[in-house]
């Protein structure tokens, strides 16, 4: 690694720094590079080589980061380790995809084969659904229940998260793909250098020069990051293929790729043949859903008498593994026996019932035949289970409209300073992407964009410090430099939207009130709490 100077650390602010001039000649068409690092330096005082290096790297990805949409095909191997997918040869699973088109804003639409079943792919408003037989089901689940309907999936459209079908845009799409060419590694930072804004006060998600620069090997129309290896075009400057492997905080994944610039009809279709899907979505099965008693419970209700034995059947909607099924309901085919002594009595227990989430129902049956005075008892065999998740159709047809929208803009990346340790992990976890690359509106770098076209800010850990009494200490240096941003950010964005993820509850309010008194009502806030 290369320790750079920082004699001239550049500013976030509409004044120019001498490296950000020296860098105006790399402009792109679609997506800008901006880069503020200051850099390591050659006896001759000019940039070294690995920062060159970088920095032409740096013009290949965010190249593809302004894409509106890239076609793949090629693998991706999943390892669920950190340390690269070959520590746990018992986890990684491979996906194949061919002529896999991802827009922008992460909708996406292909074929995905998994131990030779294939599949239709779509990601629609950030949501990953598949087409596919039961058998390619079977063959993904780790353990696939007996339970499960699967006679009303086979060959039909189902939501697919938390089955190990894995969301494929939040990886491939352009603007986030072109960020994990010159970042392939996410992880906690080195120790930190001089702030980014020297003259602001420290707030826990102020950002820091880096002390080390990523090693690039930069041969002809390749470039290396850690175990990366990026081909392009040297004519158009366009990705061809990426082979390696990319690592984050919980997971890895192998990627053999080819690359190509997708076409407008393509993009086009992507959001076409979703708007066409949205009916058949409005109530969709979750294939990796269960409920948390599968089999139902039986009660008897008294002493049987003449007119029969009954008994109260409770089925839970409860369901495990389905944290995104908000609203929806889970189908229940019962098929009981009852049964007295060695005599197998009739009953009308046998039913199709709709249970909502997170609810439990109760029906009450009967059965008849049973002799006086006999020891009378109920089981459950080849009962089956469905989850269905359901979706406004108008809602969904929102989302795609906004994703459409927002994948018309090429934002606009630039490479800066890298926040400590907690604010870093919270950044990815908004935005999915590492705080050393931002989008830059205006003279301001917001932390991402989102595929509904919104300007993201990560708020870390450490502000409900400066909380009293439900709002922030006017007296914390802080509280003005918040005020200040979010002005900023709103002359910065243009009209675009805003919005502050905030990491702790407890200062969820104290932000709101803040934008509130400084009289900005066009940022929205957000409650999504830091991942343990």
């Amino acid at each position: 690694m290369n320790h750079p100077s920082y004699s001239m650390p550049a500013r976030n602010s509409s004044t120019k720094a001498p490296l950000a001039v020296a860098l105006a000649a790399l402009v792109l068409v679609t997506a800008v590079i901006v880069s503020f690092i200051p850099f390591p330096r050659t006896g001759s005082g000019g940039p070294g080589p690995n920062f060159t290096a970088l920095r032409a790297a740096d013009e290949i990805a965010f190249q593809m980061a302004g894409k509106s949409g890239i076609k793949y095909s090629g693998s991706f191997t999943s390892g669920g380790s950190k340390y690269g997918a070959a520590s746990n040869p018992g986890r990684e699973k491979t996906f194949e995809f061919t002529d896999l088109v991802v827009t922008t804003s992460g909708n996406a639409e292909g074929t995905l084969i998994f131990a030779g079943h294939r599949a239709q792919y779509r990601v629609l408003a950030n949501r990953t659904f598949v087409n596919a037989p039961s058998s390619f089901w079977k063959a993904v689940l780790a353990a696939p229940s007996d339970g499960y309907d699967w006679a009303n999936v086979d060959d039909k459209w189902v939501m697919s998260k938390g089955s190990g079908v894995p969301n494929l845009s939040a990886l491939l799409a352009p603007l986030n793909m072109g960020m994990r060419l010159v970042t392939p590694t996410v992880s906690s930072t080195s120790a930190p250098g001089p702030a980014v804004d020297p003259d602001e006060p420290r707030l826990p998600d102020s950002r820091f020069w880096a002390t080390q620069v990523p090693d690039v090997e930069l041969t002809g129309n390749t470039f290396t990051i850690d175990d990366l290896t990026t081909t392009f075009d040297p004519k158009s400057r366009d990705v061809t293929r990426i082979v390696g492997l990319y690592r984050n905080y919980t997971e890895s994944a192998k990627l053999d790729l080819t690359v190509q610039p997708a076409n407008d009809a393509a993009i086009g279709k992507v959001y076409t043949g979703g708007r066409a899907l949205i009916p058949e979505l409005a109530a969709v099965p979750v294939i990796a859903a269960t409920p948390a008693i599968e089999r139902p419970s039986a009660k008897r209700v008294g002493p049987c008498s003449a007119s029969g034995c009954a008994f109260d059947v409770t089925l839970t909607g409860s369901l495990v593994n389905a944290s995104t099924v908000v609203e929806g309901y889970t189908n229940y085919g019962v098929k009981s026996s009852v049964v007295a002594g060695e005599s197998t009595l009739t009953s009308d227990c046998d039913r199709v019932v709709r249970v909502p989430v997170k609810q439990d129902v109760t029906y009450r049956c009967t059965a008849h035949g049973a002799p006086p005075g006999s020891t009378v008892s109920m089981s459950f065999t080849g009962t089956k289970y469905l989850p269905i998740a359901t979706y406004s159709t108008a809602m969904l047809t929102s989302d795609v409209d906004n994703n459409q929208k927002a994948g018309a803009t090429s934002p606009r990346l630039v490479r800066t300073g890298s926040k400590l340790s907690d604010a870093e992990k919270y950044n990815f976890q908004v935005t999915g992407n590492p705080s050393t690359i931002g989008v830059r509106a205006g003279d301001y770098t917001f932390d991402g964009f989102s595929p509904s076209g919104k300007y993201y800010v990560a708020l870390a850990p450490g502000y409900a410090d400066h909380v009293k009494d439900g709002s922030f200490d006017e007296a914390w240096s802080g509280y003005s430099t918040l005020v200040s941003q979010a002005r900023r950010q709103v002359d910065a964005a243009s009209g675009t939207a805003i919005i502050w993820y905030v990491s702790e509850h407890e200062a969820l309010d104290a932000f709101g009130k803040l934008l509130t008194t400084a009289g900005v009502t066009s940022i929205e806030v957000s409650d999504r709490p830091a991942s343990a």
